[in-house]
């Protein structure tokens, strides 16, 4: 991806693209990649943090096994973070412990974490302080979102959890 100069967007959506995620990223200017409704599996290519411009990262509906990408924190411009449905696991309060500040997403104002298997607390006010619109669409999650003791929703837009029949 770094020889392709002067290109904003990149949007690969169904377009039957199948295997790994290539992990050389050395340069990066695009500002939304769009990979969803493919068959991408395999871990999230850390060499996309070398995506410094990213606003937007649509991964959705691939077979993605990987654990909650604290790493990504380090893109500045990340505004929309869409992780559904994949094969994503493991306990987010695990990462607090780990992590407690390398996990924070500044910018982001959206997260789609729908039919994911992450377990645990997700800490708002730790990792998303400009969330706007957050979307858990899975009846068996385990997955809360955790307010803090200052937490609220007052800066909400649209949250779903889950399908009401």
């Amino acid at each position: 991806m770094e020889n392709v100069k002067g290109m904003q967007s990149l949007n690969l959506k169904e377009t039957q693209l199948f295997g790994e995620f290539p992990d050389n990223i050395k340069k990066c200017s695009f500002e939304a990649l769009d990979f969803s409704g493919n068959w991408i599996e395999g871990k999230l290519p850390r060499s996309l943090s070398a995506c410094k411009d990213l606003e937007i990262l649509d991964v959705g509906s691939n077979q993605i096994s990987d654990s909650f990408p604290c790493w990504m924190s380090v893109i500045p411009r990340l505004e929309v973070l869409v992780l559904r449905p994949n094969k994503f696991s493991g306990q987010v309060a695990q990462l607090l412990n780990e992590e407690e500040n390398a996990c924070a997403f500044p910018s982001t104002t959206i997260v789609d974490l729908s039919s994911t298997n992450f377990s645990g607390p997700l800490p708002r006010d730790q990792w998303f302080k400009s969330l706007e619109s957050m979307i858990f669409r899975d009846p068996d999650a385990s997955l809360v979102m955790d307010h803090g003791v200052s937490g609220s929703l007052e800066n909400y837009k649209y949250m779903h959890c889950g399908d009401h029949t």
